[in-house]
């Protein structure tokens, strides 16, 4: 099982030099703002597998420029002292620092309590005038707010909890025209260690978190996200043909919570046309079906009858349907024994991994005590049976597209089922329907 503690916005970055012939990858990480050892970073090359692997000290790499898409994958370890020694509360509560910093439109703001209690929130402008001043009842566990910018370009945001005294730097990027700042409280989230089996906890929480890229030959910056199950970062909800969705991030990947409900449903018998219009099905014909469980989809019309993986298809500007390899790190980074980038995830047709399944599925709606324990925020939904996916009884399956097509096989997808703690990879003809869920570009 892999070691997993609460880590609220860490991240990592890669950043790549062009130098010459070469392209220099620098890697360094980053724990609020604060840099921090970075044990080891993986890098594989999709298209012929070869792998390299970098040791801390040694944090810099130099290639050839490339076309083919390369996953990052980056490692690091902190000790299991900290938010979950129990001994002191007051030791315990965290504030985090704003992201992003500096704000734009809005920003994050994390503070973690031991126990469930009141904060009390101050907020200063630069000349030191208190413009906020409220105490809040909070539960235990991760506390997300929502900060919203007034006119100033700065504020001294502190949090007070029992007798510790917490304070962060709030700096502003644009003008805004309200002439006060102001703070929503977004909601609260639990957070539960999860141990690997092959990384061994005498030195600490390993953690891993991956993106996949193709990095051609210009400068880039990889920001690897090491919080999940809370909302994105700076975008809590969507609004889209009418329809709020909620966001999640996890780790790295930043998506939906729902999946989509987007068109005007046909008939059951009729296919999906290309004629400028979002035609979806739902499962016993019903809108209600739809409105619980999403709608679903044919793969040509989810896709705008584009063939391009990664493309935005009929998701909302700015997301898009996920690739083949975007579905691998997810299982990967949720997934209690399996890593992210292990040849498991890639098996065509077999249900592959430990307990991906019941730690992506949701915890309603799954018959025979099927729920998941939803441990990432990912929610997914049985919007659809494997037979008959038109006309079935929602409750056993849940079946979701990417937007990678293998040639001669068809449309890859992904597969959960009440009865399996795993999950299943393999293709479908392009004909039958089944679910969407959108990632961030």
């Amino acid at each position: 099982m892999k070691n997993q503690i609460f880590l609220n916005f860490v991240l990592f970055g890669i950043m790549i030099n062009a130098s010459g012939q070469n392209i220099d990858l620098t890697y360094t990480a980053i724990n609020n703002t604060a840099h921090v050892q970075l044990d080891s970073i993986m890098i594989k090359d999709l298209e012929t597998g070869n792998k390299t692997t970098l040791i801390w000290p040694d944090t810099i790499y130099s290639m050839s420029p490339t076309n083919n898409d390369l996953l990052f994958v980056g490692y690091a370890t902190f000790s299991p002292v900290g938010i979950y020694d129990t001994k002191t509360d007051e030791a315990r509560f965290e504030l985090l620092q704003n992201y992003p910093n500096p704000v734009k439109e809005q920003s994050a703001i994390s503070m973690y309590l031991p126990e469930k209690g009141q904060a009390r929130i101050l907020i200063h402008d630069l000349q030191g005038r208190l413009i906020y001043d409220f105490v809040h009842g909070l539960e235990k566990g991760l506390n997300v707010f929502s900060f919203y910018p007034g006119k100033e370009k700065f504020y001294l945001f502190t949090a007070i909890y029992k007798n510790n005294i917490q304070s962060i730097k709030i700096l502003v990027e644009n003008n805004h025209p309200n002439n006060y700042c102001s703070l929503d409280y977004i909601g609260s989230y639990e957070y539960e260690p999860i141990i690997n089996k092959s990384q061994p906890m005498s030195s600490g929480v390993i953690r891993e978190s991956g993106i996949v890229d193709n990095p051609g030959s210009s400068n880039q910056d990889y920001v690897f996200q090491f919080a999940y199950n809370i909302p994105c970062p700076g975008i809590s909800t969507i609004t889209y043909e009418g329809q709020v969705y909620n966001t999640v991030q996890i780790l790295s990947q930043c998506w939906l919570k729902e999946n989509l409900n987007v068109g005007v449903m046909i008939d059951n018998e009729q296919n999906s046309e290309d004629n400028g219009i979002i035609e979806k099905y739902c499962c016993q014909g019903s809108e209600d079906t739809c409105a619980k469980y999403g709608g679903l989809y044919q793969w040509s019309e989810m896709m705008e009858y584009t063939t391009p993986q990664g493309a935005q298809g009929i998701c909302p500007p700015g997301w898009h349907i996920p690739t083949d390899e975007e579905w691998v790190i997810l299982e990967g980074a949720t997934d209690s024994e399996y890593l992210i980038g292990d040849d498991l995830w890639y098996s065509n047709g077999s249900w592959r991994g430990s307990d991906v399944g019941i730690n992506l599925k949701a915890g309603v709606y799954w018959q025979q005590n099927g729920n998941g324990n939803d441990s990432f925020g990912f929610r997914a939904l049985p919007g659809a049976d494997n037979d008959l996916v038109y006309m079935s009884v929602p409750g056993k399956h849940g079946l979701f597209w990417s937007s990678t097509y293998l040639n001669t096989y068809g449309p890859v997808y992904r597969h959960f089922a009440y009865a399996d703690d795993n999950a299943k990879r393999a293709t479908y003809n392009l004909e039958i329907a089944f679910s969407v869920r959108c990632v961030k570009d």
